[in-house]
């Protein structure tokens, strides 16, 4: 649909309802349809421009700890985690669950999820790392009181890697360790890791840029600082192909390619800041960032798009982004919860594009996949790739034309001059019918699919 709407009134108690229940006689001998005459107090329209995108919410309601949610993990059986500031949930694909292990976390305050034993997901927090198994149980490490920002298996080292608000650690089933670089690495803020694969490590700081960790041909580990104008780090993350993604968080995106580091802003024209997560669709190659105060930015390639609080977002500060394993993407907001986005974008439609009337009053989709929309000079039937098969030049007696449903195998339309358009998907043919009482005019129609019937008002 291009728009929603929306009702401030009660129409129960502002709508006066007269049933008339007189049949219309046509030539299809429509049985059970019927004329519902009533007065509204007002008529929302839909407004061509209010562009909305789908997306279905998780929040508080749903048994989310909290608004915000700082980490979204998918692991090997397929359940989604959700590490909010007040605790960490599975959930199922139904209902939130475990959320009573909130009070055995070192923190509730969850910052990052990782997955690399089928067993158990390693959760970072911000006063220590956990061990949460499948069932819910939980280990703490209570020797280890850093905040975790940032969790990486390395396997081509088989070692799990730890960034941490004081320095850069490995876990095992030892416990904790500082990996000792006898570098800046082992007293900084890390923010992120990544492998690539040629077996080196890229290791990005709060404050100090990002450093490469490759062992040379005796086996010593060596640290180099690279791409000194990057400084504050947010994210870095690789694609199958070996390109490198880092976020900065003042001076942008970034993209590396066999070496080379280039601006995402000599891509798309624009500045891309402020960002504070990355992730790579494995499904759709997909490049999400989510940013603090434009919403997600989705990177397919060739353009950058947005999708934002105006549009359905619920909320312009992203924390944490996911596409899981059929390609949905999954955010997590400041204080909007969970948004999964099931919908695409609209591209705009006006009368400079075919529509009859810039005043949209209503839209569906036919069982052929195109679209029905419905304004005050006519009807546009608008193939999924954007041709027109048709608009107000068929020269409809009735184009004044209101709300919209699917009825039966066919479309049912309301005409604001006192009539009722069946339109069939078939060869979209249009019959328009005039009730055989006297209306002044008919705003919308209703499909009663129990009673099998219309309703028109």
């Amino acid at each position: 649909m291009l728009g929603t709407i929306t009702r401030n009134t009660d129409i129960k108690s502002e709508t006066k309802l007269l049933i008339l229940a007189k049949r219309i006689k046509t030539r299809f001998a429509l049985k059970g349809v019927f004329f519902l005459a009533f007065v509204v107090g007002y008529f929302l329209s839909i407004s061509v421009d209010a562009q909305q995108f789908g997306f279905r919410t998780i929040g508080t309601k749903d048994g989310l700890p909290r608004s915000q949610v700082n980490a979204i993990y998918q692991d090997s059986l397929g359940y989604l985690w959700f590490g909010t500031k007040g605790g960490l949930v599975r959930y199922n694909g139904d209902a939130i669950q475990f959320n009573e292990i909130r009070d055995s976390l070192p923190s509730s305050e969850i910052w990052c999820i990782h997955q690399h034993d089928a067993n158990y997901l390693l959760v970072g927090t911000k006063q220590g790392l956990t061990r949460v198994s499948n069932s819910g149980i939980v280990t703490n490490f209570s020797y280890f009181n850093w905040g975790v920002k940032s969790i990486q298996y390395i396997k081509q080292k088989d070692i799990v890697l730890v960034g941490s608000n004081k320095g850069l650690y490995t876990y095992s089933n030892d416990g904790i360790k500082l990996l000792g670089t006898e570098s800046i690495l082992d007293t900084a803020i890390i923010t992120a890791i990544c492998d690539l694969p040629d077996g080196s490590i890229l290791v990005g700081t709060k404050k100090e840029g990002i450093y490469k960790l490759q062992e040379d041909e005796f086996g010593k580990l060596k640290v180099e600082r690279i791409w000194e104008q990057l400084k504050t780090i947010r994210d870095i993350k690789t694609t199958q192909q070996g390109d490198v993604w880092i976020t900065d968080l003042i001076l942008g995106v970034y993209m590396s390619r066999k070496g080379v580091l280039t601006s995402l802003e000599d891509k798309v024209g624009e500045r891309v800041n402020y960002i504070n997560r990355i992730h790579i669709g494995e499904k759709t190659g997909k490049v999400y960032f989510g940013s603090w105060g434009k919403g997600v930015g989705i990177y397919d390639g060739d353009k950058l798009t947005y999708l934002d609080k105006i549009n359905g977002l619920g909320d312009d500060v992203v924390f944490s982004v996911l596409e899981d394993n059929e390609g949905n993407p999954w955010f997590g907001t400041l204080s909007s919860g969970v948004k999964m986005w099931y919908g695409s974008q609209f591209k705009r439609i006006s009368s400079m594009s075919g529509l009859p009337d810039n005043n949209v009053r209503g839209s569906v989709k036919d069982q052929n996949g195109n679209q029905i929309i419905t304004t005050l000079q006519g009807v546009l039937v608008r193939k999924p790739d954007g041709d027109i098969l048709f608009n107000k030049t068929t020269g409809y007696k009735f184009e004044r034309a209101g709300g919209i449903v699917r009825f039966r195998d066919k479309i049912a339309i309301a005409y604001y001059d006192g009539a009722v358009g069946i339109l069939d998907p078939s060869d979209y043919s249009l019959q328009v019918y005039e009730p055989d009482f006297k209306t002044n005019e008919i705003m919308s129609v209703y499909y009663d699919k129990e009673a099998d019937r219309l309703l028109a008002g």
